[in-house]
């Protein structure tokens, strides 16, 4: 069983980036959305993101309770904030910019 069976998940988006270095981050987010139209954060891989209360672990994370987002773009502004405090030495894309590139 896993996160995406017990919350019925519908879709996805995964939040992660090339360091200046040209390879990824420690850690990575997804932004996961359920059938009921919820919104959650799933730390995709790494360990780093566990310091956030209500970011899943992993897809198999049955244990840690969700913070739940009413719709994709709060979900994605918080783990943008998760991001912007673990990894401050990167330069993001701006915000806006992320959303015009996504059709929900």
């Amino acid at each position: 069983m896993n996160v995406h069976k017990v919350y019925d998940t519908i879709n996805h988006y995964h939040l992660d980036w090339l360091t200046p270095a040209g390879d990824y981050p420690k850690s990575a987010l997804m932004v996961v959305e359920c059938k009921d139209g919820r919104w959650m954060i799933v730390q995709e891989f790494g360990e780093e993101y566990g310091c956030f209360e209500g970011v899943l672990k992993n897809d198999s994370d049955l244990h840690t309770k969700p913070s739940f987002y009413p719709d994709f773009r709060s979900a994605v502004k918080s783990a943008f904030g998760m991001m912007k405090r673990l990894y401050p030495q990167y330069k993001y894309k701006p915000f806006s910019d992320f959303l015009s590139e996504i059709t929900e």
